[in-house]
């Protein structure tokens, strides 16, 4: 069971003004990964022997969460390991997306999905409204027939790399990007601003209105494979609005 922190007469009031502040839920599962980026950031994750699966995925808890009212926008699921990891027919990872899916259709939210797998299966594509696609270079393999793929079945795409090398041609992911109407985001490493990525910031923030500079992570509320609500990526502040009955105290 979910205790909410706004209960009582006007907490319904209280959810739809605080869900019109943009509070995002992100779903990190973990089962895997096949690549091995330098600058993964789950790796030493304090979580990162928490397996997800069918069986110890928490529903409950998620409907609780999706039903009070408290978040807007996409609710997204990234890793952790990449979420189409082995995403076969059967599979565990495919049972389990596949349960998360009806439970954002059921409460109306779309989904979102992080990802550098490319997964032309139209089953798996149908899963998600968003693709959030993860990538080092324009020019890697299968990159752009994939995103064109999922703009040809109406999908939402979002480009996003992390930013390693001040001389990589940023401006011609950008106009990549304009080309087909892309959202793309450049991170920096490590989330450390170094002076490089802010020049580059200044430089090019401005050319594209569908352009993102990330210097630092996301400003979630995370639901992390141990089935815990966090105010960060880190797993290291338990969220103080939406808890289980079982962390008070």
């Amino acid at each position: 069971m979910v205790v909410n922190k706004f209960s009582g007469s006007n907490s319904s009031k209280v959810h739809s003004d605080l869900s019109m502040n943009g509070n995002r839920l992100s779903i990190i599962l973990n089962y895997g990964c096949p690549y091995k980026c330098s600058y993964c950031i789950w790796k030493k994750h304090r979580l990162e022997n928490y397996s997800s699966s069918p069986e110890t995925f928490d529903y409950e808890y998620l409907f609780s969460l999706l039903s009070s009212g408290f978040f807007s926008g996409y609710v997204s699921v990234s890793g952790g390991g990449d979420p189409l990891y082995n995403i076969n027919p059967g599979s565990t990872q495919s049972i389990l997306l596949h349960r998360i899916h009806r439970f954002t259709q059921y409460f109306g939210y779309n989904l979102s999905i992080h990802t550098r797998i490319r997964e032309f299966r139209i089953e798996v594509v149908n899963l998600a409204d968003q693709f959030i696609v993860s990538y080092d270079d324009l020019n890697e393999k299968d990159l752009q027939r994939f995103v064109l793929f999922l703009k040809s079945r109406n999908k939402q795409v979002r480009l996003a790399k992390v930013a390693t090398e001040e001389d990589y041609d940023y401006l011609r992911d950008i106009n990549f990007a304009r080309m087909h109407n892309f959202k793309i985001t450049f991170y920096a490493k490590d989330r450390i601003k170094a002076t490089w990525f802010s020049e580059l910031k200044e430089k090019l923030e401005n050319d594209y209105s569908r352009l993102v500079f990330m210097e630092k992570g996301n400003i979630h509320y995370y639901l992390l494979p141990d089935n815990k609500l966090y105010r960060d990526y880190s797993a290291n502040v338990l969220a103080e609005i939406l808890y289980k009955e079982s962390e008070i105290g």
